[in-house]
């Protein structure tokens, strides 16, 4: 079972490095603090829209509207939540966001999907000024 997800993941990873739009949201993904390399690749593939929606519709499709249970599109609500902890460890402002809501009397887990939020808003802002700019394409430094 390893194996064969192994193989599709390089299969899936082939197909973004081929395609331009894809490998350039990828790398950007890549260079938020916490973004892990799978993480990446599934914004890529389940968040087409990436860039090109605004705030509350990329945090919506992702799952991740406060107070609701609606899961949003594939896992990708499970795929921000590691990155999620790690930013709120490690990133000042979102260790700060993550604190007051804990002050605040909010579950922790509550408080993780805050983060993810802004996440994934931090990458779609990215994405969106990166794609409608005349800067060259992002080049691999990994």
């Amino acid at each position: 079972m390893r194996l064969e997800i192994s193989k599709l993941e390089s299969e899936i990873a082939e197909q973004i490095r081929l395609d331009d739009e894809l490998s350039t949201k990828y790398l950007l993904l890549l260079d938020i603090p916490g973004m892990l390399p799978r993480t990446a690749m599934a914004l890529v593939v389940q968040l087409p829209e990436l860039g090109s929606v605004n705030r509350g519709s990329v945090v919506s499709i992702a799952g991740l509207v406060p107070g609701t249970t609606k899961k949003g599109r594939g896992d990708l609500r499970t795929q921000l939540y590691r990155p999620a902890i790690v930013a709120s460890r490690y990133n000042l402002f979102l260790h700060t966001l993550y604190k007051q809501k804990i002050e605040k009397g909010k579950d922790r887990k509550i408080a993780i999907l805050v983060v993810a939020s802004q996440l994934i808003t931090y990458a779609n802002s990215l994405i969106a000024k990166r794609l409608h700019s005349s800067l060259p394409p992002v080049k691999s430094h990994r």
